[in-house]
């Protein structure tokens, strides 16, 4: 019986190619990133901690470095609660600042209070609608008569009352 040397080189050239596409895969697949759900958390945590950080500076402001040298206090307090409109005169030195340290990032903001024992959520900068992915942070600040007469603004505090407001920032990436 004869043997066909051709068959058999035929198969041995079949392992070795089959070795070699096996390795390219194997090498491919190591050296590939997989991008997992988990990316987008990770931009959401950051988006979370930016808007916190944003809302923790302006709160320590006044500060040399900001435009307006008015810390979140002054900002709410000085906000005029008759404005028909977002963004109107007594929020623009806000809104700037924001802009200043958000840069690309959209936002808006929302004040949150009681009055007359309702829940008022007043959007006060407005920039557009937030898209599925926003984050929000807030920030708690308590409003005295005295503060509110200093600052020129219309908020309606009894001398022995406090407001409490929360400042929510809301922010999203395009």
């Amino acid at each position: 019986m004869e043997l066909n040397e051709t068959a058999q080189m035929n198969t041995l050239e079949g392992f070795v190619s089959a070795g070699v596409i096996l390795m390219i895969v194997m090498l491919i697949s190591e050296n590939t990133m997989i991008i997992t759900p988990q990316c987008e958390l990770s931009m959401d945590v950051q988006l979370q901690q930016t808007a916190t950080d944003v809302l923790n500076v302006l709160d320590i402001a006044p500060d040399t470095s900001l435009q307006y040298n008015l810390n979140l206090t002054e900002h709410v307090t000085g906000y005029n609660l008759s404005e028909p409109i977002p963004q109107n005169n007594s929020l623009k030195s806000l809104d700037t600042e924001i802009n200043n340290l958000l840069g690309d990032i959209l936002y808006n903001v929302d004040f949150v209070y009681i009055d007359n024992s309702t829940i008022t959520n007043k959007h006060v900068i407005m920039h557009g609608a937030p898209i599925e992915n926003s984050m929000s942070a807030s920030r708690l600040i308590t409003l005295y008569n005295e503060t509110v007469m200093q600052t020129g603004g219309t908020w309606n505090i009894s001398s022995n009352n406090v407001q409490v407001v929360e400042v929510r920032l809301i922010i999203w990436q395009i």
